[in-house]
């Protein structure tokens, strides 16, 4: 019985992994990609949010204050890998 539930397992693992490459490799953590493999020169909006993450504000007071979205504010901190040391 446990061998069947083995079998199982391994095969939805397999159907899993062919799913993910056919439709982008979507949440499958070691294929998500990020900035990381340079830093970009920060625009406008970047340096805001950079300024405000360093004085110790939420996330959602930043989206507030520029007037959108805590993705649009997630998505600038992930691609600027935000806040920055420099």
């Amino acid at each position: 019985m446990t061998s069947k539930i083995a079998e199982m397992q391994a095969m939805a693992a397999l159907e899993n992994d062919k799913a993910r490459r056919s439709w982008g490799l979507m949440y499958h953590s070691k294929h998500i990609r990020t900035h990381a493999e340079r830093l970009l020169d920060l625009s406008k909006n970047a340096k805001r949010v950079d300024r405000m993450l360093k004085r110790g504000r939420t996330l959602d007071h930043i989206a507030k204050q520029m007037g959108s979205s805590k993705q649009t504010v997630g998505q600038l901190i992930s691609i600027y890998k935000l806040p920055r040391e420099e």
